[in-house]
C-alpha cells in the first residue's frame, strides 16, 4: 500500500500548510491515525461538509465491506451526497475522478480505510446484548474479515487509533456529538478473539496486532492488553518495528521469556546504544 511514502507526504503537507499560514510548526502526531485526523480536519477543514461527512464515512465503510474502490454518482446519492459535496471532496484532495465511465475513488486506499473506521466508531447499531450503543465494530468487522487476519486490516489499525482518548475527543469535536465510552469492551473482545485464534504466543506473525496497540496509545488499555503474555518471539526488521515493539513491551509486566532477533538491516544494528534495547 506504500503506506510510509503516504505518511511522509501527509507530514510535509501539514507542515507546509502551517508555514504558509505563518503558524507555529506544532505538528505533534505520534501515530498515523492522529496524523490523518490532523490532515483532514485541521488542515483541510472538512467540518465544512457538516452532516454530509457522516454519509461520506458510511460510503467508505460500504465500499470496504464490498471490496469496492470505485464509486458512481449514484453511490454518493445513496449516502446523501450531491454533486457539490463531491466537488468539495475533489478540491480537498480526498477523491480523484475517473472519466470513463464517470466514477470516483479515494486518492489512496488507506484514506478509504480511515473513513471506514470512522463510520464504525460513529455507528448507532445496538449489539444483541442491548447494553452497548454507538459502536458496531465487532459485528461488522468480523463479518467482513472473517477469513483473514483481522489485525492485519488497515481499518482495524485505524479503529484502534480512533478509539483512543485523543481520537474520541477529536471525533466528538468534529461531529458535534457524544460517543460511548465503552470502547474498551469492544477492543478487548476483538483482541481476545484474534489472540485465541492465532496470536497466543506472540510469535513472529504478531506485528499487525502490535501496530494496532501502538495506534491506541492508551497506557491503561495497553497494560490490560499485554498482561496475559508471558513469552514473546520477535524478529525486528525495521526502525518502525523497533519503535512499536519497545513501546508495547513496556506494558508486558508478566513477561518471563523474550527472544528478540535483529532482522539483518545493517543500519538498525548500527544505531546508538541509547535507542536499542
Amino acid at each position: 500500500m506504500c503506506l510510509m511514502p503516504l505518511v511522509s507526504w501527509l507530514v510535509c503537507t501539514c507542515l507546509k500548510q502551517q508555514m504558509e499560514q505563518e503558524q507555529p510548526l506544532s505538528l505533534t502526531s505520534q501515530t498515523t491515525t492522529a496524523l490523518c485526523l490532523h490532515y483532514f480536519f485541521h488542515v483541510l477543514q472538512a467540518q465544512s461538509l457538516g452532516t454530509k461527512l457522516r454519509g461520506f464515512c458510511s460510503l467508505a465503510a460500504e465500499g470496504t465491506c464490498q471490496g469496492k474502490t470505485l464509486f458512481s454518482p449514484e453511490d454518493f446519492r445513496k449516502h446523501g451526497l450531491d454533486g457539490a459535496n463531491i466537488a468539495t471532496l475533489l478540491n480537498m484532495g480526498v477523491l480523484q475522478e475517473h472519466p470513463t465511465p464517470r466514477s470516483y475513488s479515494f486518492i489512496h486506499r488507506c484514506f478509504q480505510e480511515f473513513f471506514a473506521a470512522m463510520s464504525y466508531v460513529l455507528g448507532d447499531r445496538v449489539l444483541e446484548s442491548g447494553r452497548f450503543n454507538n459502536i458496531k465494530t465487532i459485528t461488522d468487522l468480523t463479518d467482513v474479515y472473517d477469513r483473514h487476519d483481522l489485525f492485519g486490516e488497515p481499518t482495524t489499525c485505524f479503529l484502534f487509533g480512533l478509539l483512543s482518548d485523543q481520537g474520541m475527543r477529536e471525533l466528538e469535536s468534529i461531529f458535534k456529538c457524544s460517543l460511548s465510552r465503552v470502547r474498551h469492551f469492544y477492543l478487548l473482545q476483538l483482541r481476545q478473539r484474534e489472540i485465541d485464534y492465532k496470536h497466543r504466543n506472540l510469535g513472529p506473525c504478531c506485528w499487525h496486532m502490535l501496530h494496532c496497540f501502538y495506534e491506541n496509545q492508551d497506557k491503561r488499555f495497553l497494560t490490560e492488553m499485554m498482561s496475559n503474555f508471558y513469552g514473546m518471539r520477535i524478529c525486528v526488521h525495521t526502525h518502525m518495528e523497533l519503535l512499536v515493539f519497545t513501546f508495547c513491551f513496556k506494558f508486558c509486566h508478566h513477561m518471563k521469556m523474550l527472544q528478540l532477533n535483529d532482522g539483518g538491516e545493517e543500519k538498525l544494528a548500527q544505531r546508538s546504544p541509547g535507542v536499542v534495547l
